[in-house]
């Protein structure tokens, strides 16, 4: 069986979260996986960072099942990927919903990934948390 390239892999996650599943999701990164969640706080301008990083597996699976039970992902166009090695860099526009608040908008994100094969070691993500937590407004 041939191994996907580095691009096809960047290509193929994306195809995969939009499943909205949780444990296909899961299944793209290693168990002792680092998923960084980046951007400006709305209210003191400060780079938030929540870095979701653990030696247990259980706790990587509940940080994926909280993603997808959170957002719906409705489309995902790559907008740009640059890949050499075993890393790539991307630049996607996603089309998604905070399933909590029935909102609904479009997404920028650069996401740096890290793989180990076909697997995910490390995920840095750098998204607009201002119109994030406008979503997650009421009304």
């Amino acid at each position: 069986m041939r191994l996907m390239s580095t691009d096809e892999a960047v290509r193929a996650f994306y195809k995969d979260r939009l499943s909205n599943d949780a444990e296909q999701f899961r299944d793209w990164f290693t168990d002792c996986a680092h998923i960084s969640m980046n951007g400006s706080g709305v209210a003191t301008g400060q780079i938030q960072r929540q870095r979701h990083a653990n030696d247990d597996p259980k706790a990587l699976t509940n940080v994926c099942n909280a993603i997808t039970n959170q957002w719906h992902w409705h489309s995902a166009k790559v907008l740009e990927s640059v890949a050499q090695g075993d890393k790539a860099s991307t630049r996607v526009l996603v089309d998604l919903t905070y399933r909590p608040t029935g909102k609904r908008t479009h997404m920028e994100f650069a996401e740096f990934i890290h793989f180990n094969g076909e697997r995910i070691t490390e995920m840095i993500a750098f998204v607009d948390t201002l119109a994030a937590e406008a979503l997650q407004q009421p009304g």
